[in-house]
């Protein structure tokens, strides 16, 4: 999970947690108050995997899905197409992705806002096979 910061944990909690039910929109969690405590995604003992699921995904939208750097006009949805045009073997795309959810942008350095403790996560062997192996599954290639 990446999830840090009160911003991240304010629009989680504005989605799917207490916030949410206190304003009368649907919730997932409308007694879990993420932004008092941000534990929860990971010490709710009955519902804590759950929660990290749901927190994964709302990183993906959040953060991947409608991830735009206007500056260098890169669409991660147009990019996506290409990766799939492309044979779904062109591993930048997947690097991309991987910083985009680490830390915030698709190239490297990005803003230390997102940094993690090395870069050894951001461009490693596994994370490329662990996606090829996942399409596999999913798409049976």
């Amino acid at each position: 999970l990446h999830t840090r910061g009160t911003c991240n944990f304010g629009k989680f909690n504005f989605h799917v947690g207490s916030q949410a039910a206190a304003q009368n929109r649907p919730s997932l969690y409308p007694d879990l108050d993420f932004c008092s405590d941000p534990g929860l995604i990971c010490s709710d003992k009955e519902r804590t995997m759950d929660i990290r699921w749901v927190v994964g995904m709302f990183e993906w939208i959040d953060r991947v899905q409608d991830y735009y750097d206007s500056a260098l006009d890169w669409n991660y949805m147009r990019e996506l197409y290409k990766y799939v045009d492309g044979g779904m073997s062109d591993d930048s795309f997947i690097d991309k992705v991987n910083l985009i959810l680490a830390r915030g942008c698709h190239l490297y350095p990005c803003s230390s806002y997102f940094a993690v403790e090395s870069d050894r996560f951001l461009y490693s062997q596994e994370k490329r096979t662990n996606f090829r192996n996942i399409l596999k599954l999913l798409f049976e290639l």
